[in-house]
């Protein structure tokens, strides 16, 4: 998809699977993806775009690196958009030291790494303990990002988080998953989520991935308001150069197709001045996560 002449679109977060490969045990509770994903049809969703990062799409643990390797031979190949990859990390892991050397020396293409925190797995205050603090300030003396996918009552947990890994940089996945549908019955709830934002947003240690919203609304027509209301917001307090976007293809199709989101997403934006929907389509995304490892 072409956003507008001259301006660089950079997809900061999109997933695809070959289940003849990989297992993904989530997927048995959600039939529309349960199926292999292919970049051909990601392709053909959203259409041409510059560049494209890879974001891990919680695979078994024993394939993690199998997900690395196989990531790897599509940055390698010039006919894919792909460019780098947010890869699967346990944080509290007792060789962390040594894996993340590895990485560094055989896997150039990985970026930074993301631990999904919104699952049964993970409850909530697991980024709060200690071995956890000790694994991300790791990653941020590495160059290593970390990628945040949380429930949405854990805003709090992560603003502490984040205060107390000042060198390491995060990037908060789908604005924090904020219940649109409930903002829009509650307009309460959505002012406590706009103080817990702006917490947040006094920490320069973190950006906000522009991603994901629209499986937030239950009712389209009804909640798209309130998901306009949010990126304006988003952007008076943290700045156009702290948002990136990103398609969440294949995730995004649950609700729309990662085309009508990027062109939604262009019509809330379309008055911004060039240099603010710059960022947001690409530059924000290059400087976080590229220019770090020196991936043109």
């Amino acid at each position: 998809m072409s956003v507008e002449t001259d301006i660089v679109m950079l997809d900061a977060h999109v997933h695809f699977w070959d289940l003849s490969l990989f297992s993904l045990p989530w997927l048995t509770n959600v039939d529309a993806l349960n199926r292999s994903l292919t970049l051909t049809e990601y392709s053909a969703d959203l259409g041409m775009v510059e560049g494209a990062i890879y974001v891990e799409v919680d695979v078994d643990k024993n394939q993690r690196d199998k997900e690395i390797d196989a990531v790897a031979q599509l940055v390698k190949s010039s006919s894919t958009p792909i460019c780098a990859m947010i890869a699967a990390l346990d944080p509290t892991r007792q060789d962390l030291g040594e894996y993340l050397s590895h990485v560094k020396n055989n896997s150039p293409h990985v970026v930074g790494f993301r631990q999904l925190l919104h699952t049964s797995e993970h409850p909530p205050g697991t980024c709060l303990e200690p071995d956890f603090f000790s694994g991300i300030k790791a990653l941020g003396h590495q160059g290593y990002s970390f990628d945040l996918c949380i429930r949405p009552s854990e805003l709090s947990d992560i603003t502490t988080l984040i205060a107390m890994c000042r060198d390491t940089q995060f990037i908060l996945d789908h604005a924090g998953n904020p219940p649109i549908a409930i903002f829009q019955r509650d307009p309460s709830s959505f002012e406590m989520w706009k103080k817990k934002m702006s917490v947040l947003a006094a920490l320069p240690n973190v950006v906000i991935k522009i991603s994901g919203l629209v499986n937030q609304m239950t009712d389209k027509s009804r909640d798209a308001p309130t998901l306009i209301d949010i990126v304006i917001f988003l952007k008076a307090l943290f700045g156009a150069d702290r948002l990136m976007f990103g398609s969440d293809w294949p995730v995004c199709t649950l609700t729309e197709s990662a085309r009508h989101w990027s062109q939604r997403l262009q019509g809330i934006i379309q008055h911004w001045p060039t240099n603010e929907k710059e960022a947001i389509w690409g530059k924000t995304a290059k400087r976080i996560y590229l220019d770090p490892h020196n991936i043109k």
